[in-house]
């Protein structure tokens, strides 16, 4: 879900995937990872791409369309 919620955000703010590996120290391989699913962000990370895309870790998370509680 983060790796779907990271991609959609990203591609709706029209940041790259070497934009995100340029901001953790990554290879984009790691990115598309992530986003298919195949590994995990680390807490730090999502943070990280939280600040890059101006959202918050939450929308990343749990999606932007989340509902609230």
């Amino acid at each position: 879900m983060v790796g779907k919620n990271l991609k959609a955000l990203r591609e709706e703010r029209g940041v790259t995937q070497q934009q995100l590996a340029d901001a953790i120290d990554v290879r984009v391989p790691y990115i598309s990872a992530i986003e298919r699913g195949v590994r995990r962000a680390s807490v730090e990370q999502v943070a990280v791409f939280a600040e890059l895309l101006n959202c918050s870790t939450d929308d990343i998370i749990l999606g932007k369309d989340r509902v609230s509680a």
